[in-house]
């Protein structure tokens, strides 16, 4: 029987297959965020797609957490041959896995508070002819939050 349970567990590809996902969307994540780590490269476009690959990162992260919990550690039994009794916990993988989940929630959090810069909010007009000049249209340094006129 503990045979079985040790195969089922070892048998269950989704926390494989999802766990590469998670790490696999992880490298566009990174370059929305240094993409917006300054005012000249950050859009909206960047922002959303943030938002977007991190909620996948950490669905495929949160499919893999449970995936094993539910058919390797909830299948695993307190007791062996009758008389010997185990207890069981999460080791420091799990543990890993679950702290980097929670920073896939931290930076949704910052994607969706941190503004773009206001330039960006409008449609560019029709002087902006390339994606250069769109750029610039952001000042280097924060301005007041004054509304345009």
């Amino acid at each position: 029987e503990m045979r079985k349970m040790c195969e089922d567990c070892k048998g269950n590809l989704l926390p494989k297959s999802t766990l590469f996902i998670s790490i696999l969307t992880q490298i566009p994540t990174m370059a929305t965020n240094l993409q917006r780590a300054t005012r000249f490269g950050d859009v909206n476009c960047q922002k959303t797609m943030g938002v977007v690959t991190n909620l996948f990162s950490l669905a495929s992260s949160m499919a893999t957490l449970l995936s094993f919990k539910s058919y390797c550690r909830d299948a695993l039994k307190g007791s062996i041959l009758g008389n010997v009794s185990m207890t069981w916990r999460m080791g420091p993988g799990y543990v890993f896995v679950l702290l980097g989940t929670l920073v896939k929630l931290v930076d949704i959090v910052c994607h969706c508070i941190v503004p773009t810069p206001r330039q960006r909010w409008r449609a560019p007009n029709e002087d902006v002819k390339d994606a250069l000049e769109y750029l610039l249209l952001a000042p280097p340094e924060r301005e007041e939050d004054v509304p345009e006129e």
